[in-house]
């Protein structure tokens, strides 16, 4: 009978427990239910040349936060992170070039992508950029569970959109030899236009009047002006050009016997030397020194032929100091 009532005893604190035990089991969740935490990216950002303004991998994180639903962007790299962007920005041109590249955390590239956008300013190109990678690991592909194969690596080339040409415009000084008698300075406009390391100008140069004395009273006075084309090639601040020079003479005869006007041209083909230094607001100071051989020269008679007042040597040659400003 005893042992009938311990027995029942040990059986009913058995379930009583049991019916205690079983709220807290309950409520302890299990592992394959557990709720999975949002994955974390790293974000790295590398800016190349002439993208200096653009933001960092911590702004950009700070404007993709917003928009993304379940997954966080670090861009501190403190937390433990299941894949990594990558994100690369430079300019080229009047446009922005963007690389994308994204790998999980066992290495598997699941994303790659190349985006030319067009902007004057980075800060415009943000939310496009913010977006594109918030749609890359949003939704990315998941590898295989087989080892990843050798990766075949093919060159792609993507050729860079050419820049466009930009108006130049010049004003300078010169002082120049063999257009005159005597060396004379002058003036010059440009008008010209660039395209990367090519570029084109035509010159107007006019020179100062040039007056000599031949004796016995006369004189011999003389002015020019001319037109110098040509196209150039530039490398930083070094550049050369070739030229086509084309000028008119106009020539006077004073106190001889004979009156003497006459007007006459010339024509030279040279080369040109300069050194261009940018100065800010699209400005630039430019040294320039020309030597250009004359093709058909000029020589200056009076006195029906009996005096020869000046015959122009083989060679023109100038040097000047120029203002010029591109129109971008």
């Amino acid at each position: 009978m005893f042992a009938r009532s311990s027995c029942k005893a040990i059986v009913h604190r058995a379930v009583c427990l049991a019916a205690f035990a079983a709220p807290l089991v309950a409520v302890v969740p299990r592992a394959e239910g557990a709720p999975e935490r949002d994955p974390v990216y790293r974000l790295e950002v590398e800016l190349g040349p002439g993208a200096e303004e653009c933001p960092s991998a911590l702004v950009l994180a700070e404007v993709m936060r917003g928009g993304l639903r379940r997954t966080t962007v670090d861009g501190l790299g403190a937390l433990p992170a299941e894949g990594h962007v990558w994100v690369e920005m430079l300019r080229e041109g009047s446009s922005w070039r963007v690389r994308f590249r994204a790998r999980s955390r066992e290495g598997y590239p699941f994303e790659r992508e190349d985006a030319v956008f067009e902007a004057e300013r980075c800060e415009e190109i943000v939310p496009k950029v913010a977006s594109m990678v918030a749609r890359m690991i949003e939704v990315p592909q998941m590898p295989s569970e087989e080892p990843p194969l050798p990766e075949k690596r093919e060159t792609v080339s993507i050729p860079a959109p050419l820049p466009r040409w930009n108006l130049r415009a010049g004003l300078g000084a010169e002082i120049g030899h063999g257009m005159l008698p005597q060396p004379k300075p002058g003036l010059r406009f440009e008008l010209g236009g660039q395209r990367g390391i090519a570029s084109f100008l035509v010159d107007l140069r006019l020179m100062m009047p040039s007056e000599v004395n031949v004796g016995g009273g006369r004189r011999f006075v003389s002015q020019t002006f001319g037109l110098v084309g040509g196209g150039c090639l530039q490398w930083r601040v070094l550049g050369g050009c070739a030229l086509l020079t084309v000028g008119w003479l106009y020539a006077e005869g004073r106190n001889f016997k004979r009156t003497m006007k006459a007007n006459v041209s010339y024509i030279g083909m040279g080369m040109r030397v300069f050194v261009e230094l940018p100065l800010p607001m699209s400005m630039a100071l430019r040294f320039e020194g020309d030597f250009v051989p004359t093709l058909a020269g000029v020589r200056v008679v009076a006195n029906a032929g009996e005096d020869v007042l000046w015959t122009m040597p083989p060679f023109m040659s100038s040097g000047a100091m120029k203002l010029v400003h591109t129109f971008r």
